[in-house]
């Protein structure tokens, strides 16, 4: 399923290290706990069936807003292993953009992305949208987050794959990274996790 790649590729496996870069420009934040959620769909010859995975990943890694305007989310894994093998994750870059008081990340290496994914599942995997929304909380102290990802897997039978994570950050050397009572309920994001899928004939 590409779900399951796509959350392991977002999701922490070999761990790198989580510094903010002195001297900054900027702010860095520490990312919490997210949850992640997934649902794959196809249909051919009047069959379709839908697949969906949720999980968690651990408070690993950090988000850096930088004042002219851009940014960078070093990869919390230098590497996942894929059923290709270990496969290297690029680190996340792009624009920030403002809008109705929110922060909208908008990356400009989609291409570095989308190469990673179409290692690890071993085939073309088309990446249609990929952005995160921030919301900072007015003390400017924490932040939430909504990443939302569409993939499209062209075939025979075309499956298209939606990726929604859910995070929160603090902004660094103020306080300890959020931990979500309903995310541990999760089961820890993994590429051998077996998604729920149900038919419809």
């Amino acid at each position: 399923m590409i779900g399951a790649l796509a959350l392991a590729v977002l999701s922490p496996a070999v761990p790198r290290a989580d510094v903010c870069p002195t001297p900054l420009s900027g702010s860095c934040w520490t990312l919490g706990e997210a949850t992640l959620g997934a649902v794959s769909s196809g249909s051919a010859a009047g069959q379709s069936v839908r697949c969906t995975l949720r999980c968690r990943t651990e408070s690993n890694g950090v988000l850096i807003l930088r004042d002219d305007g851009t940014y960078t989310s070093p990869a919390s894994a230098a590497a996942v292993t894929c059923p290709s093998g270990q496969v290297a994750i690029p680190d996340e870059e792009g624009i920030v953009r403002e809008k109705r008081g929110k922060l909208l990340l908008q990356p400009s290496n989609l291409d570095e992305f989308g190469a990673a994914l179409d290692a690890c599942a071993g085939r073309d995997v088309s990446v249609r949208r990929y952005r995160t929304t921030l919301n900072i909380a007015d003390d400017g102290q924490s932040l939430t987050g909504v990443t939302r990802l569409r993939v499209l897997t062209p075939g025979r039978i075309p499956v298209t794959t939606k990726v929604i994570e859910r995070f929160t950050a603090t902004r660094a050397l103020t306080a300890s990274p959020a931990r979500s009572r309903r995310a541990r309920e999760l089961p820890v994001c993994s590429i051998d996790l077996e998604p729920r899928c149900v038919t419809d004939y």
